[in-house]
């Protein structure tokens, strides 16, 4: 099955143009300063098709303010509509519906659960290191900072995701039964950690290889097919416990990603035209995972 360019130019879009070509991606605004223009364009050898590089604060908010003149094109976000339709895979009308029940999830409340979620999750572990440090003072202590902080992304994900305590030492039951780190659910051949981490670090891998290679015996392709099949299942069966939840609550208000989104979804005040169906709510809960966990390695690597 071809590729289709624009998800050609997303799945090489960090490596294209090369470091120090014009327009590289990391080489951030000093194109335009030498250019001395904030307008440049590029047009990608492989298709002929023409992007254009807008360097102007006021220009793009602009743009991004006016969706009816500019249109997003949504064959560009394959990348996260392997589950359906979702808000960054959609347009129009339907973008607008994906948009007014997922904006109904965020909120101060849910904001205020990121931070909480956060300082208690890295004040766990630097509790650990710093125990670990004084036990073995006289020797150097080594961390594995990159395992270390994927469990940690993980643990913020599912506490201001989800509501769930998935510490070290968590006791809650159902972080237990749906994210244990170390052992997959019944059922499951991976944990639900693996196959969030694995399904994000192979998105490339569902643009740009073709679906008959994935029969042949390549364990790479293999498991992230699993990981892919899996987390579908997992994030089905958090809806299923998670809409549960919000029926027996004693009408509290949700504060956790998921239950808002849920509760806001099957409220007795939307059409049934408008609501998301189950396969729409595992795509954009998945599209707020790529989100959660990509903004907080960002957030590492610049702290």
């Amino acid at each position: 099955m071809p590729i289709p360019p624009n998800e050609l130019y997303m799945a090489v879009a960090d490596h294209y143009p090369p470091a120090g070509w014009p327009l590289d991606p990391h080489a951030e605004y000093s194109p335009h300063q030498q250019a001395g223009k904030s307008v440049l364009s590029l047009i990608f050898p492989l298709t002929a098709r023409r992007f254009v590089y807008v360097g102007d604060a006021a220009a793009v908010k602009r743009i991004y303010g006016d969706r009816h003149t500019w249109v997003k094109q949504t064959e560009s976000y394959a990348l996260l509509g392997f589950y359906g339709q979702n808000i960054f895979t959609t347009e129009g009308d339907e973008w607008l519906r994906h948009r007014t029940l997922a904006r109904k999830a965020f909120g101060e409340k849910n904001n205020a659960l990121m931070w909480t979620e956060t300082v208690a999750s890295l004040g766990e572990w630097f509790e650990d290191w710093d125990a670990e440090i004084a036990t073995n003072s006289s020797v150097a202590t080594t961390v594995n900072i990159t395992d270390a902080m994927r469990q940690i992304t993980l643990a913020i994900i599912a506490g201001a995701g989800f509501g769930m305590h998935f510490g070290k030492q968590s006791s809650d039951n159902m972080s237990k039964r749906v994210f244990d780190s170390d052992k997959p659910h019944p059922g499951f051949k991976m944990s639900f950690a693996e196959s969030l981490f694995v399904a994000i670090d192979t998105m490339i891998l569902k643009v740009i290889v073709p679906r008959f290679l994935y029969a042949l015996p390549i364990s790479y392709l293999r498991k992230s097919d699993v990981a892919y099949d899996e987390l579908r299942r997992y994030i089905r069966g958090i809806i299923a416990e998670t809409r549960t939840a919000v029926k027996s609550a004693d009408g509290g208000e949700a504060v956790d990603l998921s239950r808002r989104l849920i509760a806001a979804n099957d409220g007795e005040h939307e059409k049934a035209e408008q609501q998301l169906t189950d396969d729409e709510l595992v795509a954009n809960i998945y599209t707020f995972f790529v989100a959660g966990k990509f903004a907080a390695l960002i957030c590492w690597s610049l702290s």
